[in-house]
């Protein structure tokens, strides 16, 4: 209730905003900050609903979604319900622009933190052991993941609540420094 009271949910195009989408948006987030101590996304302020895809200012294309490090959070209702339709195919909207907003929240901060520490962690672990490609090759992760280390750690995320077994038994270290990092463990032992 907190997100939800504390957000400025706003759609474009003649979209009608509903509680439905007030609610999948808001559960997305909780559910991934859910084991952190700072949970509410306070940097962000504005989430906007288009009714599918739209054409983006800032990065001059079709997008899905976008997360703006200056507090605006955007998604395509199209592909926010299809992401919660299929609960395990990796592939989750939701998640993945608010796993940018968690990286922007928690790494922006002035003061170390536990999420920045185990982040630290897990980046180097990613980097220097070549988890990128390998997620890809494996097929672990979609091929999306290997854009650069930002769109992996979303693309990780989503994976983490929708396949977390799958992940943990393709990247075993990496998902443990993950569970670490958002305080959370989903797989079934």
């Amino acid at each position: 209730m907190n997100f939800l009271d504390y957000k400025d949910f706003q759609t474009r195009e003649g979209l009608m905003l509903t509680t439905e989408m007030k609610l999948m948006i808001s559960s997305a987030a909780v559910r991934i900050a859910f084991g952190l101590r700072n949970y509410e996304f306070s940097l962000f302020h504005t989430i906007i609903i288009f009714p599918d895809e739209y054409y983006s200012n800032y990065s001059q294309q079709l997008v899905k979604g976008e997360t703006s490090a200056t507090g605006v959070i955007i998604f395509s209702w199209n592909d926010l319900k299809y992401g919660n339709s299929i609960p395990n195919d990796s592939i989750n909207l939701g998640y993945h622009e608010f796993a940018h907003a968690l990286f922007f929240e928690h790494l922006m901060e002035p003061y170390n933190n536990s999420f920045k520490d185990h982040y630290r962690e897990w980046l180097s672990f990613v980097k220097y052991n070549h988890k990128l490609e390998e997620a890809v090759e494996k097929h672990i992760f979609r091929d999306y993941a290997a854009t650069n280390e930002m769109e992996f750690f979303a693309v990780a995320l989503e994976n983490f609540f929708e396949r977390p077994n799958h992940f943990k038994d393709g990247l075993p270290q990496l998902y443990t420094l993950m569970a670490e990092m958002l305080n959370q463990d989903l797989a079934i032992k």
